[in-house]
């Protein structure tokens, strides 16, 4: 304990021996509180991504559960009563939504990610990593559409704003395609 409190400068090597146990033992819960706060404060920094670049940060953004997306397209579908829909299903392009009996896979794409002509706002900073970025998504959009095709599946592209204004829309567009 006396290790604990000597890292916070309240000690130096021997002198716990001749501190009055109750302030002692003040000391030593005052140092579990800074220790632990210190702690806590640090677990919030690395929850926040603190120290992190905007890349390390964007790198740990996984797909799946996005509220705006993929949980509104099952609400939408439910409401419709679609059914015979997959999600996670291991295809080529990873679609959100995969109708196996009828060949017929659903993307829904953000707009920012995915370059929306008018909704996709670019950050300010960086302009030279992310105008590449966006660019190689769509054309690796392009490439499965392309690919999936040519293997017999049918493609449905749906984007992100879509599914927020004209959502019932969204939901005939996979009906007809079904």
């Amino acid at each position: 304990m006396c290790y604990t409190l000597r890292a916070i400068g309240l000690f130096k090597n021997g002198d716990a021996g001749r501190t009055h146990p109750s302030l002692l033992h003040f000391l030593i819960g005052l140092s579990f509180f800074v220790v632990t706060r210190l702690r806590r404060k640090a677990r919030k920094q690395r929850k926040k991504g603190r120290g992190l670049t905007r890349s390390q940060i964007m790198s740990r953004v996984r797909s799946g559960g996005n509220k705006s997306t993929e949980v509104r397209l099952i609400e939408l579908l439910k409401r419709h009563e679609v059914t015979g829909w997959r999600r996670r299903y291991p295809l080529l392009g990873n679609p959100d939504f995969v109708f196996p009996s009828v060949r017929l896979a659903v993307f829904v794409d953000g707009c920012f990610w995915h370059g929306h002509p008018r909704l996709c706002r670019l950050p300010a900073t960086n302009k030279h990593y992310w105008i590449p970025k966006i660019q190689r998504n769509r054309q690796r959009d392009r490439e499965v559409g392309i690919a999936l095709k040519s293997r017999g599946w049918r493609v449905v592209r749906i984007w992100e704003h879509q599914l927020r204004t004209k959502g019932d829309q969204c939901v005939r567009k996979i009906q007809q395609h079904m």
